[in-house]
Formats: C-alpha cells, sequence, structure tokens
C-alpha cells in the first residue's frame, strides 16, 4: 500500500526521474497515460530498470558490474527492502511495488543484466530476438505485478514483447544490436559499427 509523499519522498521521486531520464527518456511520455492509482509505483519500478541498465550497458568491468548486481540482490532479496537506504529503494517500498515483485523474479532479472556483461556477442538474430523476448516478457511481467495483475498470457505478448524487449535494450543503451551474422554478411567489424563510421556498407547494414 502507497504511503503519503513526504520531503523525503518528493526528494526520492526526483531521484527516480532523474535515474529513468539518463537512460529512458521516452518514459516522460508513457508515464502520462498510466493510471494515476499506479503511476508512482510505475516510476519506482522503472527506475529501478533504468539503475540495473547502466550496470549491464556502462559498466565494462564485469567484477564491478558482478559488485553492484550482487548489492541489489543482499539489499532487495537477502535482506529486508525496509531497511535499505537507496532513493529508488525506498520509492519501491513506500509504493507497495516492492512487495509485489517476488523474489524469483528480481532475481531473474538480476539474471538477465549479468547475461548481457557477461555474454558473447549475440550470432544471428534468433539469439538476438530470443533475448529481447525474455527482456520483453519479464519487464511486461513486472510492470502487470506492480499494477496489481498477478497472471497474464506470455505467449499471447511474446512478438510484442520482443520488439519491447529490443527497444527497450536499444533506447535504455543508446545503441544498437547487431547479430554478428549480420556484420559478416557486409563485411563489417564491430569497430567500424560501434565508431559510427559511414560507409556504402554501415549504411546498407541499418537500412537492413
Amino acid at each position: 500500500m502507497s504511503v503519503p509523499l513526504s520531503q523525503s519522498s518528493e526528494n526520492d521521486q526526483l531521484f527516480c526521474w532523474e535515474q529513468i531520464l539518463k537512460t529512458f527518456p521516452i518514459y516522460q511520455i508513457s508515464n502520462r497515460y498510466s493510471a494515476e492509482v499506479n503511476s508512482d509505483r510505475l516510476l519506482a519500478l522503472h527506475a529501478l530498470l533504468s539503475a540495473l541498465d547502466q550496470i549491464g550497458t556502462d559498466i565494462s568491468d564485469a567484477s564491478v558490474a558482478k559488485y553492484k548486481l550482487e548489492w541489489w540482490h543482499r539489499n532487495c532479496v537477502v535482506n529486508s527492502p525496509d531497511e535499505c537506504d537507496h532513493p529508488v529503494v525506498r520509492e519501491l517500498v513506500r509504493t507497495g511495488a516492492m512487495e509485489k515483485i517476488p523474489s524469483a523474479d528480481f532475481s531473474a532479472l538480476l539474471a538477465l543484466v549479468w547475461a548481457r556483461v557477461d555474454s558473447e556477442p549475440h550470432p544471428d538474430l534468433t539469439s538476438l530476438r530470443a533475448e529481447c523476448e525474455k527482456v520483453g516478457i519479464l519487464c511486461f511481467s513486472l510492470e502487470a505485478r506492480v499494477c496489481g495483475v498477478d497472471e497474464f498470457d506470455t505467449n499471447a505478448v511474446s512478438g510484442l514483447a520482443a520488439q519491447s524487449g529490443f527497444l527497450s535494450l536499444a533506447s535504455r543503451s543508446g545503441c544498437a544490436w547487431v547479430p554478428m551474422n549480420a556484420l559478416a554478411r557486409h563485411g563489417l567489424s564491430r569497430d567500424a559499427v560501434e565508431g559510427r563510421l559511414t560507409s556504402p556498407a554501415v549504411d546498407q547494414l541499418f537500412r537492413e
């Protein structure tokens, strides 16, 4: 159950917005269409997703990423989140969102972030789509749960989840995910794409 805003809570909400705007500014639009009763919960949830996405995207040292993910696991799964002093966790608790997120789902979310840090590049579009679908379905599930919907048909949303997962990952990370076989087909290297080099081959890749 959500509790009224105090000055401290207002500061925590501001922190959540600042966190989201670092990685997912388009959320400003979708937040306007959420029901008022769910708005604060969804804000806290997306701030959490944003903070975790930064770990999976911005940290190149796997040991540092692992340390940060272990911190989230320790403070939100192993220990009571009520005792955590992080602004995002405080908002998750205050709004009642945290109590609606099963520990297994929270752990699965951390595992997906770790997989982005500690995995090889996707070899093909099938592999990329599979990961995007997992991300999309889990995010749909978390949003549904914090809004009070405990079950929904994952098969019915799998295609949309794959697209949502890809757009979420791409927009949050500010990058495009390209399967390795697509690079090979156009005779390109990862450095050429990551360096945003302009060439007919790069142009054709992104038109594809």
